[in-house]
């Protein structure tokens, strides 16, 4: 994956506005319990408040 980023459910919003900004392409988003991609690429934590990831938006 190029470019990969996770979210709780209560910062989604801006994460996605993050990932936008950056990529300038929207993100696919699945939740972490259906992400197929290898567990090293994968983040744990909330970009923004360290709680558990809910979502990963990659490109």
């Amino acid at each position: 994956m190029d470019y990969i980023l996770g979210s709780c459910m209560e910062h989604l919003e801006f994460v996605i506005d993050e990932f936008v900004d950056e990529v300038e392409l929207a993100p696919n988003i699945v939740r972490v319990t259906e992400f197929t991609g290898d567990d090293q690429e994968r983040p744990t934590r909330c970009l923004l408040c360290e709680k558990p990831v809910e979502f990963i938006l990659f490109k």
